[in-house]
């Protein structure tokens, strides 16, 4: 349960009006959704965001995709409701959400965004992306190459590609299946090639990005080293959008003691969140002056 002087005072921050909050990595723990949920009803935001990984997975990393549909269809909404009519929610899946079920997001009082874009005020939009490159692992569903056109990273990216498996399994109504990424699937399908449509590159100075993984050298720090995106740092570095929040490396800002960083003008946000420990961890945001973000720790 949240400590209340804690709530106390962060109802308190002067924020002004149009702040937002990012949360992201609440793998289906209750007290991070409630947390979330309380900051922003007794805060002065209007929107939440939540950036991937929503739904449930053992301590081990094992996926149920039951489990995951029993939690998004039952407890995401009543974790969620008491913000129906009051603030709205802007979620996407993350690449430990099993994809079968996105479904059950959609055509509700929320709204699930991958690769939409939508007006959050007059002159601010905000964008939703899931994908994330390839990993080491074994859930394909939200895996893609990172580039289709090589644009300078010559010798760090084949490097990144010996740690690609493209074995592995994606989820279906009826489990798991087992899938087998083409090594020529970058040719037509990569983040790069997603982040060239129009969704994304529409006026990215009044944009924010709400992605599930980092750009690499940006909040990618993993206990393996470095796991970003190379599209999304030229995207960044291409588009200077406004914000790029993300969120898929638990422990990078335990690792770099960053949450916030600039990239050519672009203000890059992620709130390090764990959610095997007691802490919820967030990120206040004044979309007219990001680089004011703040993170919270409940």
């Amino acid at each position: 349960m949240l400590d209340i002087v804690k709530l106390f005072k962060y109802s308190l921050l002067l924020m002004p009006m149009g702040s937002v909050l990012f949360g992201a990595d609440f793998h289906g723990n209750h007290t991070h959704y409630q947390g979330a949920v309380a900051v922003a009803l007794h805060g002065r935001v209007d929107a939440l965001l939540i950036g991937g990984d929503l739904a449930p997975k053992s301590e081990r990393g094992h996926l149920d995709i039951d489990e995951q549909a029993r939690f998004l269809s039952n407890d995401l909404p009543l974790l969620l409701q008491p913000l129906e009519n009051r603030i709205p929610v802007y979620l996407i899946m993350g690449n430990d959400d099993c994809k079968t079920n996105l479904h059950m997001l959609q055509g509700k009082w929320w709204h699930e965004i991958h690769s939409r874009r939508l007006a959050l005020s007059d002159d601010l939009d905000v964008v939703g992306y899931s994908r994330v490159p390839i990993t080491p692992f074994c859930n394909k569903d939200w895996e893609a190459f990172d580039l289709t056109n090589d644009t300078g990273w010559e010798q760090a990216y084949p490097s990144r590609q010996q740690t690609y498996r493209l074995s592995g399994y994606i989820s279906t109504a009826r489990g798991w299946k087992e899938c087998q990424i083409s090594p020529e699937a970058w040719i037509n399908d990569s983040i790069q090639a997603d982040l060239n449509t129009e969704v994304f590159q529409k006026h990215p100075h009044k944009t924010i990005y709400l992605m599930h993984g980092p750009a690499v050298g940006v909040h990618d720090v993993a206990t393996v080293g470095r796991v970003g995106s190379f599209a999304l740092r030229d995207f960044i570095y291409h588009a200077k959008p406004r914000v790029v929040l993300s969120g898929h490396i638990h422990e990078t800002v335990w690792l770099t003691g960053s949450y916030r960083q600039f990239e050519n003008n672009t203000v890059c946000l992620t709130p390090g969140n764990d959610w095997t420990k007691p802490h919820t961890h967030l990120i206040l945001i004044d979309p007219q002056q990001p680089k004011k973000a703040q993170r919270i720790t409940l």
